[in-house]
C-alpha cells in the first residue's frame, strides 16, 4: 500500500513534497485530490483484507484518513468525497476488523457502549433516519466499534512512529492550503470570532482542532527524544510551529489549548512516574513554554492585539461595556448550550428526546437553533440515562487504563491520546473522527522495549514486575 511507502525514512524528503504539493494542487482543482483520496483507497482495500498486514493497515489508514477528510469538507469535494466520510470508513473498517478478529475480553467496554446505543437506534424518526444517524449518532457508535476493535489489539513503538508520521501528513497539506488561500495577513479585518479567512473559507473549529493535533503528536515525540522525521530532525520543529502559528491565527480557541495541555498532561506524568532529572524536565518544559509564548505573541503582533483578547474571552459586547465577561461569553456560548441540554436531560432522564432531536429541544430551552459543541451533555439530553453512562464509561474507563498501563511509556501516550479525545469532545463534539479515533486508541495496548537502566527504575518505583527481562533500546 502507498502508506507503507509513506513510512520509510529514506523517503521523507519525497513524501513530505508530495504532501506540499498536494495542498497547492487542492486549491485550483479538486479533482485531484478526488483522484488521490480513491487512489490511497484502492490501494490500502488489499492490506486491510490481508490477514497478516490488517492490524497495522488499520491503524496507519486511520491516521491518514481522518486528515483527507478534512480537506475533502475544505474543498467541497462532495458528492464526490461524501462530507461524512470519515464515519463510514469507521463503521465499515471497524465493523470488519472486529469480524475477522478473533473474540477477546480486551475489547468489553466497546460493546458495553453498543449496547448502550440501542435504545438510541429506535429512537431516531424512521423519515429522517439515515440523516439523522450520520449527524447526531453514527460519532458513537464508531466510538463503540473502534473501542471493540482497538481494544484487542497490540502495537510496539515502531508502530506508533508509523502511525504518528502518516497522521501528520495530510495535516501537511491542509496547513498549505489555508497558507496560499488566505489573503495576505496584513489584509485581514480580524475580529474576536473565529476567523474564516485564515481557515481556507472553512469552519475554524475543525480546522484549528487538526493543527492542534498534529502539534500535540510531534510535541509528545519531540520531548521524548524520538525522531518522526528522521531525515532532518529539524523538521518537526518547524512543523509545530507552522501548525501553532497558523491554528492561533483562525482565532478557535479549543483545538490549540487542547493539543498544548494533552502533550503537557503527558510530559508531567512521564517525568513524575520515572522520577527523573526533575531539574532538566521543568527546563524542557520552560523552553517549550517560551517556543509557544513567542509564537503566541509574535501571531497577536500581527492581529494587532486582536488574538489575545480573544484568548482572554472578550468580545465586541464586554469591550464597550455592554456586557459583562462571564463563563458563557468566555466559552462562545457553549456553557449556555450545555447547562441547557443538562436541563433536556432533567426534563426526558430516561432516553432522551433521541439522536437529532436536540436541535429542536435546544432551540425550545435556548430560543436558538443551534449544534451541540459538547458530546457528553448531547448524550445526556438526546440518550438519556444510557447517555449518562456512555459518558461516565467515556470519562473514566482511560483513566483505568492508564493505571493498568504496563509501561509508563505506554501511559504517556495513553494520556495524550484520551485527553485529546475528551478534550476536543468538549469544544466540538464529534464533528470530526479526532473523538472516536482517540479514545479508541486508548483501549489499545503498547509494548515499549526497556534498556537495562530503565528496567531497573521502572521495577524500583513498581511499573513493571520483578521477572520482566530487560530488552535492548531500539
Amino acid at each position: 500500500m502507498i502508506l507503507q511507502y509513506f513510512i520509510k525514512d529514506k523517503r521523507e524528503i519525497s513524501v513530505l513534497l508530495i504532501h506540499v504539493l498536494l495542498g497547492v494542487l487542492s486549491l485550483f482543482s479538486i479533482y485531484i485530490f478526488v483522484l488521490w483520496f480513491y487512489l490511497l483507497v484502492a490501494t490500502n482495500v488489499t492490506s486491510i483484507i490481508n490477514k497478516s498486514t490488517r492490524s497495522k493497515a488499520i491503524l496507519l489508514f486511520s491516521g491518514y484518513f481522518f486528515g483527507l477528510e478534512i480537506i475533502g469538507r475544505m474543498i467541497k469535494a462532495s458528492p464526490f468525497i461524501p462530507y461524512q466520510v470519515g464515519n463510514y470508513f469507521m463503521l465499515v473498517v471497524f465493523t470488519y476488523g472486529i469480524i475477522k478478529t478473533p473474540s477477546s475480553r480486551q475489547g468489553s467496554i466497546g460493546k458495553i457502549i453498543l449496547l448502550l446505543c440501542i435504545p438510541g437506534f429506535y429512537m431516531i424518526p424512521y423519515e429522517n433516519y439515515f440523516a439523522l444517524f450520520l449527524s447526531s449518532f453514527s460519532g458513537i457508535v464508531c466510538l463503540g466499534l473502534g473501542a471493540v476493535y482497538f481494544g484487542s489489539q497490540t502495537y510496539t513503538s515502531e508502530d506508533l512512529r508509523n502511525f504518528i508520521k502518516v497522521t501528520i501528513l495530510p495535516i501537511i497539506a491542509i496547513a498549505i492550503y489555508i497558507s496560499v488561500r488566505s489573503p495576505s495577513l496584513n489584509d485581514i479585518d480580524y475580529n474576536l470570532g473565529a476567523n474564516f479567512e485564515t481557515s481556507g473559507g472553512f469552519g475554524s473549529n475543525q480546522v484549528s482542532t487538526v493543527l492542534g493535533l498534529g502539534a500535540c503528536l510531534l510535541i509528545l515525540a519531540y520531548l521524548r527524544k524520538e525522531t518522526i522525521f528522521s531525515s532532518y530532525k529539524v523538521i518537526s520543529i518547524i512543523l509545530i510551529g507552522v501548525f501553532l502559528f497558523r491554528g492561533l491565527l483562525t482565532f478557535s480557541r479549543g483545538g490549540i489549548l487542547g493539543g498544548i495541555l494533552a502533550a503537557t498532561f503527558s510530559y508531567l506524568y512521564l517525568n513524575w512516574k520515572l522520577k527523573k532529572n526533575l531539574y532538566k524536565a521543568f527546563l524542557q518544559i520552560l523552553l517549550f513554554s517560551v517556543g509557544c509564548l513567542i509564537i503566541f505573541l509574535v501571531t497577536d503582533q500581527i492581529t494587532g492585539g486582536t488574538l489575545s483578547e480573544r484568548y482572554r474571552g472578550e468580545t465586541a459586547g464586554t469591550l464597550n461595556g455592554s456586557k459583562s465577561m462571564n463563563l458563557n461569553t468566555i466559552t462562545s456560548n457553549r456553557s449556555k448550550i450545555a447547562f441547557a441540554e443538562w436541563s433536556i436531560f432533567s426534563d426526558h432522564i430516561f432516553l432522551g428526546v433521541g439522536p437529532g432531536g436536540g436541535y429542536d429541544a435546544r432551540e425550545k430551552y435556548t430560543g436558538i437553533r443551534t449544534a451541540s459543541h459538547t458530546e457528553v451533555t448531547r448524550l445526556l439530553a438526546e440518550q438519556g440515562i444510557p447517555g449518562l453512562l456512555i459518558g461516565l464509561i467515556f470519562i473514566f474507563y482511560p483513566l483505568l487504563r492508564i493505571r493498568n498501563a504496563k509501561s509508563v511509556k505506554e501511559a504517556y501516550y495513553l494520556i495524550a491520546f484520551f485527553s485529546l479525545a475528551v478534550i476536543t469532545s468538549f469544544h466540538s463534539a464529534m464533528r470530526t473522527m479526532i473523538t472516536p479515533l482517540f479514545w479508541a486508541l486508548s483501549c489499545a495496548r503498547f509494548s515499549f522495549p526497556h534498556s537495562t537502566k530503565t528496567v531497573k527504575r521502572l521495577k524500583k518505583i513498581k511499573m513493571l514486575p520483578s521477572f520482566t527481562a530487560p530488552e535492548a533500546d531500539r
